[in-house]
């Protein structure tokens, strides 16, 4: 996966949970792992030219991995496990979550295109 980058890592997500089978939480932790290990190696060499901007990490970084860890312990347990469930087809927690984390792919890739 490490081999892939960062974009690889997030594509093979879905690849992971729908086809190899693999828990959500193991699938996705995996994957931030891969990005945390790339994206500390490219802030090591950032740092080493002197190319950080620390004020926008202290607005903009700091606040988002706090966000993360709250919505992580606090807001994603208050979703229920079994969301809808018809005849044939049924909504899960993982199901929504994996959706949401596609549309958050597609609208960072607007962004960035």
């Amino acid at each position: 996966m490490g081999v892939l980058g960062a974009g690889g890592a997030i594509l093979l997500t879905p690849i992971m949970v729908y086809k190899l089978h693999w828990p959500r939480q193991t699938s996705i932790s995996s994957t931030l792992l891969v990005i945390y290990y790339l994206s500390f190696i490219g802030a090591c060499y950032a740092a080493f030219r002197k190319e950080i901007h620390w004020s926008s990490i202290m607005i903009f970084g700091i606040p988002s991995v706090l966000a993360v860890g709250l919505t992580k312990y606090f807001i994603v347990p208050l979703i229920a496990d079994m969301i809808n469930r018809t005849k044939d087809n049924y909504v899960t927690k993982d199901n929504i979550l994996l959706l949401l984390f596609a549309f958050v792919l597609m609208y960072f890739d607007t962004i960035i295109s």
